[in-house]
């Protein structure tokens, strides 16, 4: 989850989270009134506090890692990590990515795009052997 959240949900987050504090720059520069970006400023914060949240929670769910990893009975170990591991931190974690993706535009997430993709392959795929299925057809 640690690894997840720090390398596919976060730095999709930080990119339009720059992307927006560029655009309010751009508009405050452009001398507009604020509430010509105010929307922009309120999804930022909302962002902004996402990211800092799961953020210090995957760093405290790695202390607590550290210490399950250091039980050496397996089943000791098993139950630290379901209790001061899983039960503790993931669904919090879960929550402020599951915030964050709500938030954050479609084309900066590296999961999607790769689903997107796999189900587009998937697709010409299926079109492409219906056809060589309709053209066999033709000759038999």
């Amino acid at each position: 989850m640690g690894e997840m959240a720090t390398s596919m949900i976060l730095p999709p987050a930080i990119r339009y989270q720059n992307l927006l504090a560029k655009n309010i720059k751009g508009l405050k520069e452009a001398g507009l009134p604020e509430e010509a970006y105010a929307n922009q400023k309120q999804i930022l914060d909302k962002i902004s506090e996402h990211i800092n949240k799961a953020s210090d929670l995957v760093e405290k769910m790695i202390e607590a890692r550290k210490i399950a990893n250091a039980i050496e009975n397996t089943r000791t170990k098993a139950i630290a990590y379901e209790s001061q591991v899983k039960a503790a931190f993931f669904d919090q974690i879960r929550y402020h990515a599951d915030k964050l993706e709500l938030l954050v535009d479609d084309k900066e997430w590296y999961l999607l795009n790769t689903v997107n993709y796999y189900s587009y392959v998937k697709d010409q795929f299926t079109d492409k052997f219906k056809v060589a299925v309709g053209i066999q057809r033709l000759f038999l």
